[in-house]
């Protein structure tokens, strides 16, 4: 294919963004010029509000900074902004341009301009390879799935254009593996959480004062392998060769009925349509289009699942037409044929970040053998079934005006909906988020039976058996003081609202103890089981990248 029928892609790196403690978080951007000549943009990933919290934490959104930065306003009083007048600003480099046929500019734009394909909350000091979330990573992850790999990308800056600023180093950091000088943040889980405070204002490649660190609660670990080895003893024997890894065969300690639940759980969609918009609608092949259109005419208009079957069908036309419909002189539509060719064969399902979905059931199925202890199978379903709804209830905090699916009821049977829901949960945002929700359940059905005379006793054990297990191991006493001052801190905060003698605040001291058992039983009495449960999620960060 000739030059003049590619587009042409140009990374903006701008230094002059704010500055906290003294460094440039700086700013990522892209330019876009048409295979026609004319160009489009600067788009770039950030902060939807401008009070986000230190302006670097926030619901995320794609803007057309075109329209709403006034360096790029002001180029355009002037004339089209093209790399070239962006070049000559202050402060702001432009990238050699990155060549995209039209087919691998359609992968770009789907992964950055689709903020459903692409979810989260922008987040800065910057998570890095795993978390999409950020403006630099969300144009190295568009431009992966352009099959632009890192050797492509390391040279598109010159010299030290990259150097600037936080956002920069990210994006050196992305594309050149450990580049010189460069100091690494803080590393994220593999569902984009970063291990720190959610809105934490110290951007990449600051050093951190020695000064004791403030508490903060510690996220939850990604995966619970690899186990750590113990450290060797004094005359132990000589390791043996290290064998490769085996997933290990719970059936024959398990209960019968909790093998039975983990099955269930291991097991995928039986119903095609529903594999089907588990998967991005650009990789449905034309059948599975047909198969979605077909189910949107057998649900009922009143069914969230034909909205979001709808939608899933208006996203592949969009990708794969995405031009203006044209009609001919007879008023006849014109066939504009597809801009890319369609699939042939179906893709397996995956997750957001491209692992196989049987492999996340596997996960998760594991995780519920191995934190069920004794309780009965019924509750623990239940547990599940309350944390799905939490996470529910938070997404649709955010969107109220889509059709959402009703609750879920909360009637320990592991049926249809919801595995529907917990697929959708495992899809979009990883086996972790489905691991806080059962541990978000768990503790919510402990809040429900809480009084002002609870045993603190049963407090501590209960907030350490539903948390314990998403933490690292080898780490746990650490970590269940982190989850007790949270618990502390979210006592606080409702006491604070209630603002009357009757709500005193508690020491937050990482001991759960009377004064906190009667603080909790005090809090629940005033807000509700459900609200100090998703207050106290919402303060150990679980609910960040919904």
């Amino acid at each position: 294919m000739s030059d003049d029928q590619k587009y042409s892609v140009y990374v903006v790196h701008d230094t002059n963004s704010m500055r906290v403690l003294g460094d440039a978080i700086g700013h990522m951007s892209v330019l876009i010029r048409h295979p026609d000549g004319r160009t489009e943009g600067p788009y770039g990933y950030g902060p939807k509000d401008s009070d986000a919290k230190n302006g670097v934490y926030g619901p995320g959104v794609l803007k057309d900074e075109s329209k709403d930065k006034e360096i790029y306003t002001e180029i355009s009083k002037n004339g089209p902004i093209t790399p070239e007048s962006i070049g000559k600003l202050d402060g702001v480099s432009v990238s050699n341009p990155v060549s995209m046929t039209p087919e691998e500019f359609g992968k770009f734009r789907d992964v950055y301009t689709n903020l459903e394909n692409n979810p989260g909350h922008y987040s800065a000091p910057f998570g890095g390879a795993d978390d999409p979330r950020n403006c630099a990573s969300t144009i190295w992850g568009a431009m992966k799935e352009a099959g632009k790999d890192d050797k492509d990308l390391s040279t598109i800056f010159d010299g030290e254009d990259l150097k600037g600023s936080a956002a920069g180093r990210e994006f050196e950091r992305l594309t050149k593996p450990n580049p010189e000088g460069y100091q690494p943040p803080r590393t994220p889980d593999d569902d984009g959480n970063a291990n720190g405070k959610p809105g934490s204002d110290t951007p990449a490649g600051t050093q951190q004062p020695s000064s004791p660190e403030p508490e903060q609660p510690p996220q939850p670990q990604s995966s619970p392998e690899p186990t750590p080895q113990p450290a060797p003893q004094e005359n132990a024997p000589a390791p043996t060769e290290q064998q490769p890894e085996q997933k290990p065969e719970q059936s024959a300690t398990l209960r019968p009925e909790v093998q039975s639940l983990v099955e269930s759980i291991r097991q995928p969609p039986d119903d095609p349509a529903r594999t089907v918009l588990l998967k991005k609608p650009q990789t449905w092949t034309e059948k599975e289009r047909d198969l979605a259109i077909n189910t949107v005419f057998d649900l009922p208009d009143s069914d969230p699942r034909r909205q979001e079957t709808q939608e899933g069908v208006s996203a592949w036309y969009k990708h794969y037409y995405p031009g203006k419909v044209q009609w001919d002189a007879t008023g006849k539509m014109i066939d504009p044929g597809p801009a890319f060719p369609f699939p042939q064969e179906p893709t397996p399902v995956v997750t957001h970040d491209g692992k196989p979905f049987e492999d996340v059931l596997d996960r998760f199925g594991r995780h519920v053998a191995d934190t069920s202890g004794d309780a009965p199978v019924p509750e623990v379903v239940k547990s599940l079934q309350s944390g799905l709804n939490m996470l529910t209830m938070e997404k649709k905090e955010k969107a109220p005006a889509k059709k959402w699916t009703p609750p879920l009821e909360e009637d320990g049977d592991f049926g249809p909906m919801t595995r529907d829901i917990l697929h959708k949960i495992l899809v979009r945002h990883g086996p972790g988020r489905a691991e806080e929700a059962l541990a978000l359940g768990r503790f919510n059905g402990f809040a429900r039976q809480a009084s002002e005379t609870l045993d603190p006793i049963d407090l501590k054990s209960t907030t350490e058996t539903a948390f314990g297990p998403l933490f690292p191991r080898g780490n746990s006493g650490d970590a269940h003081a982190m989850v007790a001052r949270t618990l502390q801190d979210t006592v606080n905060d409702v006491a604070a609202d209630q603002d009357d003698d009757r709500h005193p605040s508690i020491a937050v001291d990482g001991d759960i103890g009377p004064e906190t058992a009667r603080g909790f039983g005090r809090s629940v009495g005033a807000v509700g089981a459900e609200d100090f449960t998703r207050r106290f999620a919402r303060n150990l960060g679980f609910f960040r990248s919904l």
